[in-house]
């Protein structure tokens, strides 16, 4: 899928309703606490926090990532999982590894058939629904594999096709649980979990950087512009200086 085939709605609903289905799954992998896969991404973070090798590496590749590297993730992440926690997040099977290249938009699909087809579950665990929805839109702005730019050349999800997405998933999330939540309540949740999606890749790109000497400057624009996201919607959601 294309970072713009969201932009139709169909599609856009599709992707909602299959993501509900896939995190109320039946299956025999063990649902074990969210918690302590939070804590390791914070640790991780933890371990990069103001690490010269990174700052140098960012440097030698041309793009100034300090901001970055000095940037302290942990209390903030904490102050996310908590919000999470108080809002009564609802929780699922997610699939964590949500970019674009892992739906498939059908070309020929049948009447009354889903547009698209979701793939690569390696990542799935137990964990707020809020992250796989968050990092779906987050996604949007990204190609990860593109050899040009990290960085997609389209606009970002906006406000009212999120909460589009969020109805369709609740009443899909509905149908199949007898729950009765809320299009607004499912955006909620996906508000702390777009820096939930974002942190976790963070994580993961500054893990590469670390054993691979990484300095592809796409790969570090790419960095920084997760990064400026996270900020701006911690400071958004008036989360700064609590």
């Amino acid at each position: 899928m294309e970072p713009e085939d969201v932009e139709n709605d169909a599609i856009r609903a599709d992707v909602a309703k299959g993501l509900a289905m896939f995190h109320l799954m039946e299956t025999s992998l063990e649902k074990k606490a969210v918690e302590p896969f939070h804590e390791a991404v914070i640790h991780g973070l933890k371990k990069y926090h103001k690490m010269d090798k990174l700052k140098a590496l960012g440097k030698e590749g041309g793009v100034n990532v300090d901001n970055l590297i000095d940037y302290d993730f942990e209390p903030r992440l904490k102050r996310v999982v908590d919000r999470l926690e108080s809002a009564g997040s609802k929780r699922g099977w997610c699939i964590h590894d949500v970019q674009f290249m892992n739906v498939l938009v059908k070309n020929h699909p049948k009447e009354g058939e889903s547009t698209i087809v979701l793939i690569d579950f390696e990542f799935v665990v137990w964990n707020y629904r809020a992250f796989d929805i968050g990092g779906h839109f987050m996604q949007k702005m990204f190609k990860w594999f593109d050899e040009e730019s990290k960085i997609a050349d389209c606009r970002k999800y906006t406000e009212e096709e999120k909460r589009h997405f969020c109805e369709k998933y609740a009443r899909q999330w509905n149908k199949l649980t007898g729950d009765s939540d809320t299009g607004d309540q499912v955006f909620v949740e996906s508000e702390y979990g777009y820096m939930l999606a974002i942190a976790f890749d963070v994580h993961n790109m500054l893990c590469f950087m670390s054993e691979e000497d990484d300095k592809d400057p796409l790969n570090l624009l790419g960095l920084n512009k997760l990064f400026d996201e996270f900020v701006d919607q911690y400071a958004r959601l008036g989360l700064e200086g609590l």
